[in-house]
């Protein structure tokens, strides 16, 4: 795999604080019937990504997980597209 398109952990937003930022920080929202999106800019120099995806939503847990690894790997391979957001 091109070192280019890895997909780091630091891209990550993993902690609960992480995610009440963006919530408190919010720059950027956008939603219809399927998505939600909200983000800001950072100050860091590479993008970052938290996927939520509700069980109300999405009863199933499999395809609740299909759910994020799909936007895992279409952010993984457009994070050019995200360059300095947060989401």
């Amino acid at each position: 795999m091109n070192k280019k398109y890895k997909f780091l952990k630091k891209q990550k937003l993993l902690l609960n604080k992480q995610f009440n930022l963006v919530f408190n920080k919010l720059e950027y929202f956008s939603f219809d019937e399927q998505f939600t999106i909200i983000g800001y800019t950072n100050n860091l120099n590479y993008s970052r990504i938290g996927i939520i995806v509700p069980k109300k939503n999405i009863r199933k847990s499999f395809q609740r997980n299909r759910v994020k690894r799909l936007v895992r790997e279409y952010f993984r391979l457009n994070v050019h597209n995200f360059f300095l957001w947060i989401m």
